[in-house]
């Protein structure tokens, strides 16, 4: 739900004092507003809901706070019920009351993956992903490529990789990256 909130205030008696509201069309959140602001009318040449007052810019904002947190609540409820219905198994996730937590090995593609799914957020503290339930649905699309990479980038994983390529993984000694292939520098000419 996208509202907008300007002052219609000015030193002109004309122009009346005042909010104006815009959101996308949605019957119910129409009659709370409507319920809540009973003067609001709406106004073709704005394309908005104009609510009179001096204190009107900060009731719209007390609604609109109080809208929004009722909607995180309903989505964070569904996720929940998304969660019960088909949950996520997996080591990398923790479930608790009321957030989801992804900790997983570092991985750039866990990390743009994460980046997509809405409301996540790394906790530097804990050293994980932070997902509300309200985000599950997006967490569960993405869920068998962040798997998959976290897999890729388990310690033991990366120690066999390079134990294919011949490289040392011994703790405690540097790799070499070269521009060229091992194989062509030790070749004769």
């Amino acid at each position: 739900m996208i509202m907008k909130r300007t002052d219609g205030s000015s030193s002109n008696d004309d122009v009346p004092t005042g909010a104006s509201a815009s959101f996308p069309y949605d019957r119910i959140t129409v009659e709370r507003f409507r319920k809540s602001f009973p003067r609001a009318r709406w106004s073709d040449e704005l394309k908005a809901w104009f609510v009179p007052g001096k204190t009107a810019a900060r009731r719209f904002n007390r609604w609109l706070e109080q809208e929004l947190a009722g909607s995180n609540v309903h989505a964070d409820s569904r996720g929940r019920d998304a969660y019960a219905f088909d949950p996520i198994v997996s080591k990398y996730l923790l479930v608790h009351q009321d957030r989801l937590e992804v900790q997983t090995p570092y991985s750039r593609s866990v990390v743009n993956t994460m980046r997509d799914v809405p409301f996540a957020f790394w906790d530097p503290d804990r050293r994980a992903w932070t997902v509300p339930f309200r985000s599950y649905e997006q967490l569960h699309r993405r869920w068998a490529e962040i798997e998959a990479a976290a897999i890729r980038n388990e310690p033991e994983a990366r120690k066999q990789r390079g134990a294919e390529a011949g490289v040392s993984a011994r703790p405690g000694v540097t790799r070499t990256c070269y521009r060229t292939p091992p194989q062509a520098l030790s070749a004769g000419p």
